[in-house]
C-alpha cells in the first residue's frame, strides 16, 4: 500500500530548522527568502613541547674521615621519557663512580694533623648548551685527601644528542676520515703557549696535545666554541690547575660533518 503523501505542514516542520522563512499550510513555498546560519568552525592548536632544562640533586654526607658535597645535574622537561632517563642514567652512573670512588680513597688524617680533618669531595657541574636537540655538561670534581699533601681536581665532560639519548663521541662531530685530532692537537697549543707561558713546559705541551682521542676526550658543546679541557698536570704544571682551550666552531667548520652539532651551533 503507498504511504499517503505528507502534508504540506508536515513538510514545513522536517525543514524548519534548514530554512528560516515561514512556511504556508498548504505546502506552498516560503514566504521569504532565507539564508543558513553562519558555520560554526573550531580549531585545536598542539601546546608546544616543554623546553629541557636541568635541576640540580644535591648528594652530601659526611664520615669520621670523609665528607662531600656533590651537585648532580638532572635533566628535566624533555617531553620523551625514555630519552630523559637514559640520558639521567649516564650521569647517575658519573656520581656514583665520584662519589665511590673518593669514599675507597679517603683515609685517617695522619698523626699530627688538627682533630676533625678529613678528606673532602666537592663537585660541582656547567651546563655547556642545552636545546632540543643537545645538552653539555661540564662536571668538576675537587678532591682533598687528607693524607695528601695537595688538592687534585678532574673533569668530566658528558655530549648529548637529545634525539637519542646517546653520548656524542668527539668522532661524532666531524667528517669521517676528516683529520681533526690534529687540527685540534695544532690550535690547542697555539692557545696554550700564548695563555700558559709561565706555566708552560714545551715537552708537556707536545705530549699532552699529541693528536690522540684520549687527550681531547674532555671536550664540551659551548654555544659557539668547542671547549677542551686538560687534566692538572697534562700540559702545564700542575699549579695551572686543569687548562682550557676554547677553539671558534669557525676554525673546524670545514671538517664538521654536514647537520652535526656543530653545524646546529653554527
Amino acid at each position: 500500500m503507498r504511504r499517503p503523501p505528507r502534508s504540506g505542514f508536515a513538510v514545513c516542520g522536517i525543514v524548519a530548522t534548514l530554512l528560516a522563512g515561514a512556511c504556508r499550510a498548504d505546502g506552498g513555498s516560503p514566504s521569504a527568502t532565507t539564508t543558513s546560519a553562519p558555520l560554526t568552525t573550531t580549531s585545536s592548536t598542539t601546546p608546544p613541547e616543554a623546553e629541557p632544562t636541568v635541576v640540580t640533586d644535591r648528594r652530601r654526607d659526611t664520615t669520621d674521615t670523609a665528607s662531600y658535597d656533590v651537585a648532580v645535574p638532572v635533566l628535566a622537561g624533555l617531553a620523551d621519557a625514555e630519552v630523559r632517563a637514559r640520558v639521567n642514567a649516564t650521569i647517575e652512573q658519573w656520581a656514583g663512580e665520584v662519589i665511590s670512588g673518593f669514599l675507597a680513597g679517603a683515609t685517617a688524617p695522619p698523626a699530627g694533623e688538627p682533630a676533625g680533618a678529613v678528606s673532602t669531595l666537592t663537585a660541582t657541574y656547567e651546563v655547556g648548551v642545552i636545546g632540543p636537540r643537545l645538552l653539555s655538561l661540564r662536571l668538576a670534581a675537587d678532591v682533598a685527601i687528607a693524607s695528601a699533601a695537595t688538592a687534585n681536581t678532574t673533569v668530566r665532560t658528558l655530549n648529548f644528542d637529545l634525539r637519542t639519548g646517546a653520548q656524542l663521541a668527539l668522532a661524532d662531530l666531524f667528517e669521517p676520515g676528516a683529520p681533526y685530532l690534529e687540527e685540534l692537537a695544532s690550535l690547542a697549543r697555539s692557545q696554550i703557549s700564548a695563555n700558559f707561558d709561565d706555566f708552560g713546559d714545551p715537552g708537556a705541551v707536545a705530549d699532552g696535545t699529541e693528536p690522540r682521542e684520549e687527550n681531547f676526550d674532555a671536550w664540551l658543546l659551548l654555544p659557539e666554541n668547542l671547549q677542551v679541557n686538560f687534566d692538572q698536570g697534562q700540559v702545564a704544571a700542575r699549579a695551572a690547575g686543569v687548562v682550557k682551550v676554547s677553539i671558534p666552531y669557525d676554525d673546524l667548520e670545514a671538517l664538521a660533518v654536514g647537520d652535526g652539532p656543530i653545524s646546529v651551533l653554527t
